[in-house]
């Protein structure tokens, strides 16, 4: 049978895994008696103060080396693990002023920011469990409105650009110019959207070498118009038209060492029509006719300049 000391205050169990005690002194009990992590939660909620000693429930309460103050006016969330996941300030019954959210295994810091009347506001800051920012986020009364950046663990900026929530809808949509980088910090790509968030402009990807790797255009939202394909080395790799998000018209593609590879027209993004290959070395390869894609009727292939029928 447990003792009086090992049972928890207010529910009088005794600790567990599940359920455990707190390690905290948030009164001037001084640990004299034991309390649940969730029991004390509520009863500091309903109540204020111990029932032993009367007084007003004030501690600080350990994370992973970092130390929160917890008053009157601050609400801690703690998990069936006994670690807190998550700690501010409650006017009215709405969250208000600094909060911080924490990994529920690790109790490291999972991100922070402001709430005004129940609502996410101002810049809130998000990080790795290593402890690395991961992202910063522009919030307005619960939107997200204005500049955002994410960030790759070594720190390096991975992604930068505006953030728009559209009004009476949760949806949030990328507005303006984008650009995203590699954890090396060379620039990775450039992207426009539209005002509705649909792609728009010329958009371009780099290796990350920091040569173009490509350049296509966008038109409401949809590929549309002549882009241009990159080998690693510069040389041009590919080009051609797009139609409203398909590869359609006359296409070329090139070996690296800027030979025409291949040539012929294109509709639905698929090889449609007759099509010319050649050997790196510039010389016919064969010709023939694509449908859909696919190879039909009959085809001339070419060795060492000499035709022959197959």
């Amino acid at each position: 049978m447990e003792s009086q000391e090992d049972l928890c205050y207010i529910c009088c169990d005794v600790s567990s895994d599940e359920a455990p005690f707190m390690d905290t002194n948030p009164c001037a009990c001084r640990g004299s008696i034991k309390m649940h992590w969730s029991c004390f939660a509520e009863y500091r909620r309903q109540v204020g103060r111990c029932g032993a000693c009367k007084t007003v429930f004030s501690m600080q309460v350990s994370v992973a080396g970092s130390l929160i103050r917890a008053e009157d006016d601050i609400h801690t969330f703690i998990n069936t693990k006994g670690k807190i996941i998550g700690c501010g300030p409650v006017f009215h019954g709405q969250k208000n002023g600094h909060w911080k959210i924490f990994y529920p295994t690790t109790g490291t810091l999972k991100e922070e920011g402001q709430f005004v009347n129940g609502k996410t506001h101002g810049t809130w800051t998000a990080y790795y469990e290593s402890g690395s920012i991961r992202s910063e986020t522009k919030y307005a009364h619960g939107a997200k409105n204005g500049l955002f950046k994410s960030y790759h663990e070594n720190g390096v900026l991975e992604s930068q650009g505006t953030l728009k929530t559209m009004a009476y809808s949760s949806h949030t949509m990328k507005i303006g110019e984008w650009k995203l980088y590699y954890d090396s910090s060379v620039l990775k790509s450039i992207a426009n959207y539209t005002d509705n968030g649909k792609e728009t402009g010329t958009w371009k990807n780099y290796y990350e070498s920091g040569t173009l790797e490509s350049i296509c255009p966008y038109v409401d939202g949809q590929l549309h118009g002549y882009s241009k394909h990159y080998w690693p080395s510069g040389q041009l790799k590919a080009c051609g038209a797009y139609h409203k998000g398909e590869g359609d018209g006359h296409w070329k593609h090139y070996f690296e060492n800027g030979v025409l590879e291949r040539e012929g027209p294109v509709l639905h993004s698929k090889e449609n029509g007759h099509w010319n290959h050649y050997y790196e070395s510039g010389a016919v390869k064969a010709k023939g006719c694509y449908l859909n894609g696919e190879r039909t009727g009959k085809w001339k292939e070419f060795a060492d300049g000499n035709s022959s029928k197959k």
